[in-house]
């Protein structure tokens, strides 16, 4: 018999060659041990060849399981708790799963019914079922500059502050509130967040306390949502508004949305938070205002903070600098 050295061969002809081999080894032609010798492999791993072939036939030199589903009970099991969940789940007649994100999901699940699975396996289960998560905000326009919300070296923590807001029905209840925020335009770290009924006087105020409490003043406030101006005046002039006088005795340089700012990951930010938020008030029996701005300022900020911090500064976290002033709150 004609011998190739196996490392020569492709796959396919060393499989051939095992069955040629074992088929001899059957027939007398040859032993188990000139067989090994031949492919190279112990005594013991031709007797088990030609166990296998006996019991399989030409199945027992496939590589691999044999075409079979590999089946783990402990993950089916947690397959069938995520569907469960996802489909089952109802609160006050509303399941608050029917428009969530994949990743917003894969969260719920770890913090409230402890099952620790990746986005890319619970992606995979929704779909089995029907559902295909809403779009995040849009294609992602490739603009140079405000491509990726980066920390920049012209915009230190604490330097500029960026104010901004949306309106969403956290509640479910068919009335869309106000969600006002604080943003750092170097890092993207959310330093005040306050849902409202409306934009008045009050809600700016305490908005602007949370981050003055907690950081300080920035060097810039940045207005894009006609917070601290006046909306019937010039808009090319910028006219402080009452509110915005009283904001430039803490911050004298207020700008009116002038440097150039990724609004598209704003934008996102604030998809990224309803998104979140909605179910977590649905899932924690949040129906009023005063308990919903409780969850935002002691849970919701300080994780996304925290997730913001680890990616800008790294394991080091914040920087004990900051281009932040201790002024202490409005009177």
């Amino acid at each position: 018999m004609a011998y190739t050295k196996h490392t020569e061969m492709t796959k396919e002809e060393r499989i051939a060659l095992r069955k040629k081999l074992v088929l001899a080894c059957i027939n007398g032609e040859i032993s188990t041990s000139q067989a090994a010798q031949m492919l190279e492999c112990a005594q013991r791993t031709v007797q088990k060849d030609i166990k296998k072939f006996k019991a399989m036939g030409d199945r027992a030199f496939i590589n691999g399981h044999l075409g079979q589903k590999r089946f783990n009970p402990e993950k089916d099991d947690i397959r069938k708790r995520i569907t469960d969940i996802f489909r089952n789940t109802v609160i006050d007649g509303v399941n608050p799963f029917e428009s969530v994100s994949y990743a917003a999901f894969t969260e719920i699940l770890e913090k409230h019914y402890s099952i620790k699975a990746s986005v890319t396996w619970v992606r995979r289960i929704l779909n089995t079922l029907g559902y295909h998560s809403p779009s995040s905000g849009g294609s992602r326009i490739k603009t140079g500059h405000g491509r990726q919300w980066e920390y920049r070296n012209d915009a230190p923590f604490g330097k500029i502050a960026v104010t901004d807001f949306t309106s969403f029905d956290f509640f479910r209840t068919g009335k869309k509130l106000l969600v006002s925020g604080i943003m750092d335009y170097g890092t993207g770290i959310p330093l005040s967040i306050l849902i409202s009924g409306g934009d008045d006087g009050n809600s700016r105020e305490a908005l602007f306390n949370r981050m003055l409490e907690k950081y300080g003043c920035p060097e810039i406030i940045e207005d894009r949502c006609n917070m601290l101006f006046d909306r019937s005046g010039d808009r090319e002039h910028n006219t402080l508004n009452d509110f915005g006088m009283k904001i430039r005795k803490l911050c004298p340089d207020i700008r009116f949305e002038r440097t150039y700012f990724p609004s598209g990951k704003l934008d996102r930010f604030w998809k990224f938070l309803t998104d979140r938020v909605s179910v977590e008030f649905d899932m924690l029996g949040i129906t009023a205002v005063e308990d919903a701005n409780r969850f935002l300022e002691e849970n919701f900020i300080p994780w996304y903070a925290g997730r913001r911090i680890k990616k800008v500064f790294g394991k080091n976290g914040l920087p004990e600098e900051s281009r932040f002033i201790k002024t202490g709150k409005l009177n």
